[in-house]
C-alpha cells in the first residue's frame, strides 16, 4: 500500500555498532547528541564527535572530532546540545563547578578552533555550573541548571550581535 515499514526492534540484525573511543580517545562517556540537518553530533568526555549520516556509519571517514587541550577552553562532558536552526550549535556542561557555554559555528570547519567559542557563565553568577538541559524557543537559549537551590534558569539572547570568547 505504498505505506511505512517498520523492521523489528529486537531483531539484532537491524542494530549497527560503532566505537567512537577509536576516534575520539578514551571517553567515560558520551551524553548527549543533536542532529543538525546534515551532522550529528555526539558529546562527551573532552571531546565532540561529529558523524556524516550520508556516509557508511562503520567507516572512519565518516567521523571527525574537535577537543581543546587549553584548559581555560574546556568541552569537560557536554549534558546538552542546542541548534539555532540556522548556523550554530550550543553546548553546555555538566558537572558541578563547569560553567562553560561552547558555540560551534557550522559554517566553519569543524576541527578548527576558530570555528568554536567559549564563554564562562560563571561571569553571570558564580553558581552557573552544572547544568542539565538546555531548549531553544527561536531567540532565546535556556540553561537548566542541576546543581542550585532554588533552581534558577540562564538564558543567552543569540539576536546579540556578538558571542565573547571570554573564557
Amino acid at each position: 500500500d505504498g505505506g511505512v515499514v517498520y523492521y523489528s526492534f529486537t531483531d539484532s540484525q537491524n542494530w549497527e555498532a560503532f566505537d567512537l573511543t577509536s576516534i575520539a580517545g578514551p571517553i567515560d562517556a558520551f551524553r548527549c547528541a543533536l542532529y543538525d540537518g546534515k551532522y550529528l553530533y555526539f558529546g562527551g568526555g573532552q571531546a565532540v564527535v561529529r558523524y556524516d549520516p550520508s556516509k557508511p556509519f562503520n567507516s572512519f571517514a565518516s567521523w571527525t572530532t574537535f577537543a581543546t587541550n587549553d584548559p581555560t577552553k574546556l568541552l569537560n562532558a557536554p549534558s546538552t546540545m542546542i541548534y539555532d536552526g540556522l548556523r550554530y550549535v550550543y553546548m553546555v556542561q555538566y558537572g558541578f563547578g563547569y560553567g562553560t557555554f561552547v558555540r560551534y559555528d557550522t559554517q566553519g570547519a569543524f576541527d578548527n578552533a576558530a570555528s568554536w567559542k567559549f564563554f564562562d557563565l560563571k561571569s553571570v553568577s558564580a553558581a552557573a555550573t552544572g547544568f542539565l538541559s538546555a531548549a531553544f524557543d527561536g531567540q532565546w537559549n535556556y540553561l537548566i541548571n542541576d546543581n542550585q537551590t532554588p533552581a534558577i534558569t540562564y538564558r543567552y539572547d543569540t539576536t546579540k550581535p556578538a558571542f565573547f570568547d571570554q573564557v
